[in-house]
């Protein structure tokens, strides 16, 4: 299952657990990469490729090399429910003696489990790690102690600039938008009167191609209705004089 099951040294991710699944849902929409470098990843930062690439390997999807592994392929290869049941599997192998604390367990002894797991990796670090562990788990449907939680954010001796708060709260929130996506908002003036808007807020760079397709086609059909023909007034609509 995972080819680095057996190695004594695990270094937990603490990345968005929404970018693996990102990248799992990339390449199930196209033919995956021959390998996984900085090229492929680079719609992310310079220092956030590096971190994506430590976490994979970590998880025992990318191989040294950047090749993918056989989980990965399982991973990319799955349906919704069975992507699910290798990623639970993936987890709970690795995550093996923080999971088995149990679901009663309380808030310390999850961090205490994860001092064990990683020794090495505190602070910040960990509490990112812990995010990405239980966000994990709620994609996988791991069941946890309903007393975990993602620790809070150490008080910062000096205010945070907008990108770097924006940086925390996605990987606190994997509901969040990316800090790489826009918003943008169209409005069309209706000819029987009224006005319609639709708001896009997306990362352009990780659509899949089914879903390009289909935001574009919208786009086109809303420029093509408004260049065709001028507004018809009609009782309810004000004409300027």
């Amino acid at each position: 299952m995972n080819e680095s099951a057996k190695d004594p040294v695990f270094n937990p991710p603490y990345i968005a657990f929404k970018t693996p699944s990102g990248l799992l849902d990339r390449m199930a929409s196209e033919e995956p990469p021959d390998r996984i470098d900085k090229s492929y990843l680079d719609n992310f930062s310079g220092g956030y490729q590096t971190q994506v690439l430590a976490a994979l390997v970590a998880l025992g999807l990318v191989e040294a090399g950047g090749g993918l592994s056989q989980t990965l392929k399982r991973l990319v290869a799955a349906d919704g429910p069975e992507r699910k049941r290798v990623m639970a599997d993936l987890i709970r192998d690795l995550y093996a003696p923080v999971l088995g604390r149990g679901q009663n367990a309380t808030q310390a002894q999850l961090l205490e489990a994860f001092a064990e797991l990683a020794p090495k990796v505190a602070g910040d670090t960990r509490r990112k790690a812990v995010a990405f562990l239980l966000n994990s788990c709620s994609f996988a449907g791991i069941p946890v102690s309903r007393h975990w939680k993602t620790p809070p954010a150490a008080a910062s001796p000096k205010p945070k600039t907008k990108k770097e708060q924006q940086t925390d709260d996605s990987e606190e929130d994997e509901t969040a938008v990316d800090e790489a996506s826009a918003t943008n908002l169209k409005q069309l003036e209706l000819r029987s009167g009224g006005v319609m808007t639709i708001g896009l807020t997306v990362d352009l760079f990780r659509l899949s191609k089914i879903d390009r397709e289909f935001v574009f086609k919208i786009v086109d059909e809303m420029t093509a209705y408004e260049e065709a023909l001028p507004l018809t007034p009609t009782a309810d609509t004000e004409v300027d004089t």
